[in-house]
Parts: structure tokens; sequence; C-alpha cells
């Protein structure tokens, strides 16, 4: 279903505009088409402009006087591509017990979505994205109910991009509180850098030039008069100025001094968010497949974190270095020497250490939070030498398969979501046999739960776990997060 016009022409670029009215029955049993994606060539299949859609998955007895508790996700895919288009939430609500309406919702990303420049600010919007996101929470709280779900009861649940993307949605517009959620779940939240307006100009003139539009006196009108295909071919990853190579995720939230009013950590550290009940999970191994290098050398680790983080200096990738010695972890399979170096030191500063770091905001602003550790191992995965890899829990959540591990244990986690959808409380309606699970105090040796694959346990927050966390956040103002 539509929640806003095809962003496309001289609609893209802003922020998104209400549908064209229909009258009459709409068939909506398929999914509508995927936004478009970086580097994915210049007519993908099943992408398109027009792609700004919502799903909707209900009881079939729900009716506007149900009020039910609304569970929304915002897929991943590292704002260049959505990574969960095709989400199935049947599963869910089945075995929530026809308690729950579950949403999912496209959104622009690569350069229709996360593209900024001084002359989009003046005839637009940066952040586009992020709109759409919020156009799309706007539609559940007019129109959930007619689905049978409670407007006042909505759950924003996000995985990777996802996760930072609702993460965002708190901070948004100073954390003024819309009303438009009741509690968050986050699922391996990351926090890329986020660059100024400024900061990503080149990006903007680089697409003026490569797109012929340079002689144009208005290089925005000329953009959007192309067609998609004209600008999706140079819808690919580009380095930051004097840096070799192009970073992992090229277009990305920025600070624009609207929707995103300062970097995230000084939003949180300054109470500029919105305060609801929350929980976050990550999995053992979050660098593993996020790109971190296959490091043979120190140098090798240095070279890439100035490659995506470009104001690191030589002096603070000397401390990264300092911090993660190459013996911090034990070999992976397949991977040079400073590999596990370089994906955990990759994975704390991407995924995990943004919840326990943000997490203690939230317990100060009296808010209650769980967090949880995903280690299912399966012997693929221990032979390609990634261990539980980023992304291995989404199929806990949703539904799916794992090839050598206790599936009743590993499904217990989306339990754990149903109960704090329906309840704010991940053990109020836990499936049967879960373990109980303990609030964080947002401290080292506070608990958190571990799914292993033939267990459910309860550990402690490891000292040495925060302590580099609390180093990336001294580095928060570097690394422009």
């Amino acid at each position: 279903m539509r929640y806003a016009a095809a962003p496309s022409g001289n609609l893209r670029w802003k922020a998104p505009t209400a549908p064209p009215t229909v009258s009459g029955v709409q068939q909506a049993t398929q999914f509508g088409n995927v936004c478009m994606a970086t580097n994915a060539g210049p007519s993908p299949q099943g992408q398109s402009e027009d792609c700004l859609f919502v799903n909707v998955w209900a009881p079939s007895g729900a009716g506007p006087n149900s009020k039910l508790p609304v569970w929304v996700f915002i897929q991943g895919g590292g704002f260049e591509s959505l990574a969960s288009a095709g989400t199935d939430g049947s599963g869910a609500v089945a075995n929530s017990g026809n308690n729950i309406v579950l949403v999912t919702l496209n959104y622009r990303v690569g350069i229709f979505g996360f593209f900024a420049s001084s002359q989009i600010q003046a005839n637009g919007v940066a952040n586009a994205g992020l709109y759409d996101q919020q156009a799309a929470l706007q539609w559940v709280q007019q129109h959930i109910a007619q689905f049978g779900g409670d407007p006042t009861h909505v759950i924003l649940h996000g995985q990777s991009a996802g996760a930072e993307a609702a993460s965002l949605q708190l901070l948004s517009f100073g954390g003024k509180n819309q009303g438009l959620f009741a509690g968050a779940m986050f699922e391996s939240l990351p926090q890329i850098t986020q660059p100024k307006v400024s900061e990503i100009q080149f990006q903007y003139d680089a697409l003026v030039s490569n797109a012929g539009c340079s002689s144009s006196s208005d290089s925005l009108s000329c953009l959007r008069g192309l067609s998609t295909t004209a600008l999706q071919r140079f819808n690919v990853p580009i380095a930051y100025p004097g840096r070799p190579n192009a970073p992992n995720y090229p277009y990305v939230p920025c600070v624009d001094g609207v929707f995103l009013q300062t970097g995230a950590y000084e939003a949180f550290q300054t109470g500029k968010f919105v305060k609801v009940p929350m929980f976050f999970g990550s999995v053992t191994d979050e660098g593993t497949t996020l790109g971190a290098p296959n490091a043979a050398s120190p140098s090798d680790i240095q070279t890439f974190f100035q490659n995506n983080y470009p104001r690191l200096t030589s002096q603070n990738t000397s401390a990264i270095i300092q911090q993660y010695p190459q013996n911090i972890e034990p070999p992976f399979n397949n991977h040079a020497a400073w590999f596990p170096a370089a994906e955990l030191a990759y994975g704390d500063v991407l995924v995990t250490c943004h919840g326990l770091n943000f997490g203690k905001y939230f317990i100060q602003a009296g808010q209650p939070i769980w967090t949880y550790r995903f280690n299912v191992l399966t012997q693929s995965n221990i032979a390609s030498g990634v261990g539980v890899p980023h992304g291995f829990d989404l199929g806990a959540v949703f539904g799916g398969g794992y090839d050598d591990s206790d599936q009743t244990n590993v499904a217990r986690l989306q339990g754990y979501y149903l109960s704090f959808v329906r309840s704010l409380n991940p053990n109020t309606f836990a499936f049967s046999g879960s373990t109980s699970w303990p609030q964080w105090n947002g401290q080292a040796g506070g608990q958190r739960l571990v799914i292993n694959n033939n267990n459910t346990v309860v550990e402690s927050v490891p000292q040495a776990q925060m302590s580099r966390c609390a180093f990336w956040e001294s580095l928060a103002a570097q690394l422009e997060i």
C-alpha cells in the first residue's frame, strides 16, 4: 500500500508527499517495488523510484475496535539497499496468538535517499530516506486502526541500518516527541559516520559532473529532469577526498541542522531524544562480514579506518591498534593474522558499542532497557571463518532455519520480541520455557541474555568490552557519530 507519492522527477530529494487519491478496492496482496539500490546497475529488476509502500499483516478478525499492539519494522541494507524487502510477517502475527499487527516499510536509499548539498537544502531535504520512514510512521498513526492496530501502542524496530534509522527517529527534530511510537527494539544497532552537509557536497558535485549537468544554470533542476536510469548509472560509491578507497557506506544520514540537528552521541549525551522503554541486541562477531579488512598488518587496519572515518588522525588510528592488538581474539579460519583485531574493532565501533553506550542514557532518563547477545554457531559459519556474523539473528526474529542449531531454543528470541511488542517487557509473554531476562543496569557487570546453540543463559557484560566502548565514545567527534 502506498504511503506516499512516487518521489521521482520534481519530487526527487524532497520530503514525501501524500499519494494520489484512489477510490474503490485496491489489491494489496503482493509486495511493491523496492527502492533503487547503490551498485545495482542502471536498470535493476524489481526496483523503482516508485517504491514508497507499507506492508501490513493483521489477524483476519481484527477491526477498528481491536486495539492490538503494532510492531513496525525498518529494514536494513547499509542505507544503500533494502536488504529485507520480502520479510514475511505472517509467522510473527500467528506466533503472537494473533495479538499484534505487524508493519514493514520501504524508504529511499543511496543517492535517492541519502544525498545532500547546499542546492538540495535550498530546494528539498537532506535525509530524504529518514523523512520517508517518518511519513510511514505517520501513515500508521492515521490508518492502522482500520487493520486492528492501536496507534498509541506502536513499537519501532530496526535491524542493522534500519536500527540506526530507528534510533535517528528518536533524535529527529531535536528529540521532539511526536507520539509516533511507545517503545523501541534495536537489532544490531550501528552508528555509521554522520557527516555535515558541507562534507558530502563533493558527492553532489561529482554527480552533477558525471550526469552532464555542469553547464546548467540550475544543476538540481537538471538532475531532477534526468531519467531514473540515467541517475542510477552513477549511484555508486565514491571515496572521500584524499582517501584511496570508497567507504563501506558512502550515502548515509547527515547532520542537516533540521531533521538531525547534531551527531547521535551529542544528542544522547544532552538528552535530546524521545525517552521510551527499549531493548537492543547484537551478534557475537558483528565485524566479520561488514567489510573489516582481511588485515595482514596494523597499517591495513589504519588505512581501512581512515577510508571509512576520514577525520581520524594517524594518532587516532595508532590508538585503535593499541586498543586492539593482534592477539585480542583467537584466529578465524581462512583469514590473515590481523583479521581478528580488525573485525572486533570494526564490529565494536560500527555496531556493538552503540547499544551499550546509548543504553546508559536511556537508563539515566528513567527508562527500562534489556540487552542480548546472539551466539548461535553453525558449522558452515565456523568453516568460512565468520563466527556468528552480522544479521544472523534476523531469521530467529521473523522465522528461519539454522542448519545445525537448536531451533527450539533459537526460536525463543522471537518470543521475547513479541512480548516486548505486546507489553514493553520481553518477559511478560515470552514463549514457554524461556529464560527470565533481567534488565541491564548500564554498567560492566550488568546482566544480559545470551542465546547459545543449546541454551539461553544470563551473563555479565565484561569490563573489557565496556572499556573498549568508552574508548570509541571518546572518539565520537573525530568519528562523526
